[in-house]
């Protein structure tokens, strides 16, 4: 925290000083910034080098340079924007070019960003920019809260936050309701809280589709009829979301293995876990040609494991 006031130099031309570089001194140092202006500084018989550069620029924390057609052509002005710009670069203090009036810029200052007057009886936007500018204040919105899309994202490869946040509540949704899939006005409903409007949501599901994560059915082409996680994306959005995912998978295939229930009810009560997640465990283990299974369009729960392949043994003495 600054506990005294910073110091300025203005460098300038003595044709300035009355039009209006003694008036806007005035203001800085109305608004607590410590203005070094040669008026206010010297007394006669004082040595202008030692004032000018062992006092005002070297102790200075910024230097104003107030370019007009006058002072760029000074060499005193010359010399004053040298050694500034010596400190700029060793990091002890700021430069500001101010720009007066239409005049050439000095090649050393074409890089730094310039603040400019166009009326110098009103200078109040360039003033205020300029004690932001030596107090270290940047003019910025405040930070806002994240967007439940970002917070709520689903880390899976490939997918952006949004796009991982439509995938996450449709399989939230599925699971909650035990579903397979979630028909077209109720995915209205899931971009709601999302603070998602209903076009950009529809643009994430279309996205997911393409890259295998749910699949739609489109009515006439362009409305969304409904969508659901595919087995390959109900399983991204597991490994994604669950910490014990691959204890899920385990604890299906021992139940299979060493105590022989196939029977899907039995099944699903015994893992204690959604009925679409189990079912779901279950046909991941068909994909993979591990176990047969008869499956009923009755219910999720309703079907019969009636074939275990030694390769799910195996799986289970590696895992």
């Amino acid at each position: 925290m600054m506990t005294s006031p910073p110091k300025v130099f203005i460098s300038h031309a003595s044709e300035d000083k009355q039009r209006f570089v003694l008036k806007f001194a005035e203001r800085l140092r109305s608004n607590g910034i410590e203005a070094w202006l040669d008026k206010w500084e010297m007394l006669p018989g004082d040595s202008l080098v030692q004032k000018i550069f062992e006092q005002g620029i070297k102790e200075a924390n910024a230097v104003i340079v107030v370019l007009s057609s006058h002072s760029v052509n000074k060499p005193w002005v010359r010399e004053e924007i040298d050694a500034a710009f010596v400190k700029r670069v060793n990091g002890t203090s700021k430069l500001i070019p101010l720009i007066i009036d239409d005049c050439p810029i000095p090649e050393c200052l074409k890089s730094t960003v310039w603040e400019r007057v166009p009326d110098m009886e009103n200078f109040d936007t360039a003033l205020a920019n300029i004690i932001r500018a030596v107090f270290g204040q940047l003019e910025k919105p405040p930070v806002g809260a994240v967007p439940s899309y970002i917070q709520n994202a689903v880390g899976v490869v490939g997918l952006t936050a949004i796009d991982g946040t439509v995938f996450r509540a449709l399989c939230d949704d599925c699971i909650a309701r035990n579903i397979e899939r979630v028909d077209g006005p109720d995915l209205l409903k899931l971009f709601e809280p999302l603070t998602i409007k209903e076009e950009e949501g529809c643009d994430c599901l279309l996205i997911l589709e393409g890259r295998g994560y749910v699949e739609l059915l489109k009515i006439q082409g362009i409305d969304i009829g409904w969508a659901g996680p595919t087995l390959f994306g109900f399983h991204e959005y597991l490994r994604s979301t669950r910490p014990d995912y691959r204890e899920l998978l385990r604890k299906v295939a021992l139940l299979i293995v060493n105590e022989q229930q196939m029977n899907g009810a039995k099944l699903c009560k015994s893992v204690g876990q959604p009925v679409l997640i189990t079912n779901r465990i279950v046909q991941h283990f068909e994909r993979r040609g591990w176990i047969q299974a008869v499956h009923s369009q009755l219910s999720l729960s309703d079907f019969i494991v009636h074939r275990v392949s030694p390769e799910l043994k195996r799986w289970l003495q590696q895992a």
